[in-house]
């Protein structure tokens, strides 16, 4: 256990002791929410979901707090390169500790930095467009589960490729062939289920999907849907497994 605690100071020390990192990850939503998610809103106006007509700005809010997660997750896999360049991960080899308790830190750095942007982003909205988006506070508990679950998969999903791929260049490119895939198949900018074949076949099963359908419903106060939820809760697991076992077969 203290292994677990020693690298999550560590990841404390390195990543979340300053502002800095936080605010960098607002720049992103902040521009989504004031040039990107208007614009589209005068163009569609709104989307279906759950059998009625919900203002664009309403749906896409949800989607955009969902995409940080991965945003973040990608964060985390760029600190096992600067780590291995500097060294730092060649000693934590070294030293007698479970090779977990790494991953934990990488994720625990995801896990706050994404609950702080989102709470930052929220605030944000709730003061750039109180006309159309409304936070159902009971929802709450609900919105910092999905956030921390998704937080945790996207870290370890980034950690299973930079352990894999040696190279930073190959990683970054890997990484956006995969992610752009991911987030124009997912429920994140409109409702697959209109769009093409490859929307309606991908999107579904889509874990951005998952994460952004169950932050929208816990948003509005609506009834969260099991399946999105238990794809999350598998696709976390399923990272989670795969960053673990990468890393035991790993050299540094």
């Amino acid at each position: 256990m203290w292994d677990v605690v020693v690298c999550l100071i560590r990841e404390w020390h390195i990543g979340l002791k300053t502002p800095r990192n936080i605010l960098i990850q607002l720049i992103y939503p902040f521009m989504y929410l004031t040039i990107f998610a208007p614009t589209m809103a005068r163009v569609i106006g709104t989307v279906e979901w759950m059998g009625r007509a919900v203002p664009y700005l309403t749906y896409v809010i949800p989607g955009i707090m969902a995409m940080s997660a991965v945003s973040i997750g990608n964060a985390a896999a760029i600190n096992i390169y600067i780590d291995r360049l500097s060294g730092e991960m060649e000693m934590m080899f070294s030293l007698p500790i479970r090779r977990v308790a790494i991953l934990a830190g990488y994720a625990a750095n995801a896990v706050i930095r994404s609950l702080v942007s989102s709470i930052a982003f929220l605030v944000i909205a709730l003061i750039v467009t109180p006309e159309a988006f409304t936070l159902n506070f009971a929802g709450i508990p609900g919105v910092v589960a999905v956030i921390t679950l998704s937080a945790i998969a996207w870290s370890m999903f980034g950690a299973t490729l930079a352990f894999t791929i040696q190279r930073q260049s190959t990683y970054n490119l890997v990484h956006n062939l995969i992610q752009l895939p991911i987030v124009f198949t997912s429920s994140m900018f409109y409702n697959p289920s209109e769009g093409p074949a490859i929307t309606r076949w991908l999107g579904p099963v889509n874990p951005l999907t998952f994460a952004t359908n169950a932050l929208r419903a816990y948003c509005a106060g609506s009834q969260v849907s099991t399946y999105d939820l238990v794809g999350l809760s598998v696709f976390t697991g399923l990272t989670a497994l795969a960053a673990s076992w990468v890393i035991e077969r790993s050299s540094y």
